[in-house]
């Protein structure tokens, strides 16, 4: 995007006119870059961690530890979409984790 002459990305330093092809560049570049995020959720019941994504199809994993999750995402995801998504582009795994207790009053 454009802001006063100057790419919104700051990778041009100076002031810029930019074209159409430029912002179009510097979009399409921004759409390509795929943030996959997985959701880590503690289960009391099971007294285990989880991990489920919408971006990953398959994934689903669950550890007593969360940092071995941690570990087995980062190693079963780029496998997952490579298997399930074919031509996805690569980009950065987001953890979003939370704990979860249900008590009856």
């Amino acid at each position: 995007m454009v802001v006063n002459g100057i790419l919104s990305n700051n990778r041009l330093k100076y002031p810029y006119r930019a074209d159409r092809a430029d912002i179009l560049a510097v979009l399409l570049q921004e759409i390509l870059i795929m943030e996959y995020i997985v959701n880590l959720i503690w289960d009391d019941e099971a007294n285990v961690w989880v991990a489920t994504s919408n971006d990953i199809p398959g994934l689903i994993l669950e550890s007593k530890s969360y940092d071995t999750l941690l570990a087995r995402v980062k190693l079963a995801a780029p496998e997952l979409l490579e298997l399930n998504c074919p031509g996805f582009p690569p980009g950065p795994i987001s953890f979003v984790s939370g704990f979860r207790e249900m008590t009856v009053l």
